[in-house]
């Protein structure tokens, strides 16, 4: 029949087959022999509560790369930024560089820009100058062109003027004659022999004078006088109008120098065209003016933003260096630490829960050993 003590070893060896499973109860089954020793027993209870304080203490020791490794996405994202910066960096570095490359082609063409619109705007009074002339010209050639033709007609009718003048000076001429020939008649006619002649005064009359074929009153005089001035008037008018338009004529074509209405045509549209490109030029002058001043002083300023830029470069590129290599040497180190588990969390989590089970086998085998010492002495 059992003692009370056998009874409470056989429970605490029950215990444990419960505890550890069957593997377990094989393995320590030399332990849980009713004739195992006690003292055996307590010694692999410590020796379990000592491997229970190594497992923590190493999982302690593994604290630092557990809260590194828990950091290690942040701290890739903070790398791969860094990465970045310096790339733009350097892409900033290379910009600046072929800017400058391309800066003195470009101030020089810049320049020689400049001096052609300051050469062209310079030729603007000038041009505007031979426009006005050849405006001038053109409608001195266009009344020309105008009058010139209207000379025969101008000619004719003064042809035709003088030679009315001159019938008419013949009619009054006739007319004249031919009233003084009637007055003589008349005069005649009342002439009585020994009466004295109230022209000569002479008191013979040989040869008195007969009539005309027809009689000539004042009035067909006066109007012969009328019709030879008006004729003389008509002729004056035809000189003078075949004098002003020969004047005008002479005038025009000395202004137009020989030169036709599609010839200055042609002249004005070319100096048109040298106008437009002169206003132009006199337009650009201060935007390209502004445009030189601001190549020259970038040109200036670039060195100094080069030197800066290439400077910021280095150490964006050598700060990613270190932290990428940082970050290599903590996966490496994480990849050793984690001891063939998917990360060192999870080996810190494996360490935790042998400590746990190795603080439970050696709290049970003390109890056993405890046990067993005090059946023995019973």
């Amino acid at each position: 029949m059992l003692t009370d003590c056998e009874r409470a070893a056989e429970r605490e060896r029950g215990a444990m087959r419960g505890l550890f499973g069957g593997q377990a109860a094989d393995e320590l089954a030399r332990l849980l022999d009713p004739d195992a020793d006690a003292d055996l027993i307590a010694h692999t209870g410590e020796q379990a509560a000592a491997l229970a304080e190594a497992s923590v203490r190493e999982a302690a020791g593994l604290g630092r790369l557990v809260v590194a490794e828990s950091a290690l996405p942040d701290r890739e994202a903070s790398v791969a930024a860094l990465g970045t910066s310096a790339g733009d960096t350097a892409a900033l570095v290379a910009a600046l560089t072929a800017t400058r490359a391309e800066l003195p082609d470009q101030i020089t063409a810049a320049q020689a820009a400049l001096a052609e619109a300051i050469l062209t705007a310079a030729g603007l009074a000038a041009v505007q100058q031979r426009q006005a002339e050849l405006a001038r010209l053109a409608v001195a050639a266009a009344r020309l062109a105008e009058i010139e033709p209207l000379g025969d007609a101008a000619a004719a009718r003064l042809l035709a003027a003088v030679g009315e003048h001159q019938r008419q000076v013949d009619a009054h001429q006739e007319a004249m004659d031919a009233r003084l020939a009637g007055l003589a008649a008349e005069l005649a006619a009342g002439l009585a022999d020994g009466s004295p002649c109230p022209v000569c005064g002479s008191a013979e009359h040989p040869a008195p004078a007969a009539g005309g074929a027809r009689d000539v009153t004042a009035a067909a005089v006066a109007a012969a006088r009328k019709g030879r001035d008006q004729a003389e008037a008509a002729r004056q008018a035809a000189v003078t109008a075949h004098a002003d338009l020969d004047r005008e004529v002479a005038e025009q074509a000395a202004i137009a120098a020989g030169q036709g209405a599609a010839s200055l045509a042609e002249q004005a549209a070319e100096v048109a065209g040298r106008l437009a490109a002169a206003e132009l030029a006199a337009a650009l002058v201060p935007q390209l003016t502004a445009d030189v001043a601001a190549l020259t002083g970038e040109q200036e300023q670039l060195g100094e933003r080069l030197r800066a830029s290439a400077a910021a470069e280095a150490a964006a590129r050598k700060e990613f260096e270190r932290a990428d290599a940082d970050l290599a040497g903590l996966r490496k180190e994480l990849a050793q630490e984690s001891g063939g588990h998917d990360s060192v969390a999870a080996r810190q989590r494996a360490l935790h829960a042998a400590a746990d089970a190795n603080r439970v086998l050696a709290a049970a085998l003390g109890r056993l050993a405890t046990v067993i010492r005090a059946e023995r002495k019973a």
